[in-house]
């Protein structure tokens, strides 16, 4: 069944989260402008070093972690620090600072100003835990392949979560936040098959706590990952590259039968390639979304579907940005006239 806290987004526009704007008012507004109805607080990696995807989620315990040595990227654990950041975790309410989140605070601002008239709902993001801990490591051992580690990681992201839950909730609209799960499929290699279910049931369980507040939980995944792997998290809104693996999630049979039953869907549409952007239409877009799924019950299917960019986004220029964005708003308009 279809999750009835959210309005069916209709082909609206949303964000996966970061935006290649420096500045935080200029970001917003952008969101304004091109993603009225499902708006998202803007983070912007090209800021600061403390808005990039890992460092966003660490900014709390910096003190507790170094970088890792040339070999591997990531973050590992200092020797000395692992029962002081178990104790400054169980102190930790998930709050967001400006120094981390300058978009989220003028989205705050912007929204009491009354900016988002037409807003349906609100949206948040943050790291998804399968990626945080496959990019932490204490000593040689990954975050993700131990039980306690990983447990650590799901706690920081749970509070994370409701905080942002919390807080978008006051804005009286309903609330979506989407954690961005590149590294998910990694569950689905050998390296972390024994480990692979423990993680997703982990994942889950969390989801469906968050879910319990009211709140519309997403997971978006850049990487082309197995349809069952995203479904067995849990989440409501299934947010994929659909520039790079469209037909292949249309041509799953489980996704397909998600989609035609009232799943929702966000779909990366729109490249985020300098040279595509300037030569790709909003029509071909649309035409190759209704031949992946067919005219029988396309109609259903892209009134249960938000559009988006595909990855990359937050690397982007800002003229790119913008071209982007106007192709969102065209393949958007071209849903609504079904």
């Amino acid at each position: 069944m279809r999750n009835l806290r959210i309005p069916k987004p209709n082909g609206a526009v949303t964000g996966i989260g970061s935006l290649p704007l420096g500045n935080a008012n200029d970001a917003v507004e952008t969101v304004t402008r091109y993603a009225p109805e499902f708006p998202f607080w803007p983070q912007l990696p090209k800021r600061a070093q403390a808005e990039l995807m890992l460092e966003h989620a660490l900014f709390p315990f910096m003190e507790f972690f170094q970088p890792c040595q040339a070999k591997r990227f990531g973050y590992e654990l200092t020797e000395d620090k692992p029962e002081a950041f178990s104790a400054a975790l169980k102190k930790h309410d998930g709050a967001l600072s400006e120094e981390n989140a300058a978009g989220f605070f003028a989205f705050e601002n912007a929204f009491a100003k009354g900016a988002f008239a037409q807003a349906k709902a609100v949206k948040g993001q943050l790291v998804g835990p399968v990626t945080l801990a496959s990019l932490l490591f204490q000593k040689e051992k990954s975050f993700l392949s131990d039980d306690r580690l990983f447990a650590q990681v799901l706690d920081m992201q749970r509070k994370a979560a409701l905080w942002q839950i919390e807080r978008l909730g006051k804005l009286g609209l309903p609330v979506i936040v989407f954690f961005d799960e590149p590294a998910l499929m990694l569950l689905s290699t050998p390296a972390y098959s024994s480990a692979g279910s423990g993680v997703l049931e982990g994942f889950a369980k969390m989801i469906f706590e968050l879910k319990n507040t009211s709140a519309t939980i997403g997971v978006h995944s850049c990487a082309s990952v197995p349809y069952n792997l995203m479904q067995n998290t849990a989440a409501d809104i299934l947010s994929f590259d659909a520039d790079l693996d469209l037909e292949t999630f249309a041509g799953d049979s489980d996704f397909n039968g998600f989609v035609a039953g009232n799943g929702l869907a966000a779909y990366g549409l729109v490249p985020n390639d300098s040279e595509k952007l300037q030569t790709l239409s909003a029509a071909a877009i649309f035409e190759r979304w209704q031949k992946a799924f067919g005219q029988t019950g396309f109609k259903q299917i892209v009134e249960n579907g938000f559009v988006t960019a595909s990855c990359g986004m937050g690397l982007l220029g800002e003229n790119e940005m913008i071209k982007s964005f106007e192709l969102q708003s065209e393949v958007s308009k071209l849903v609504k006239k079904i």
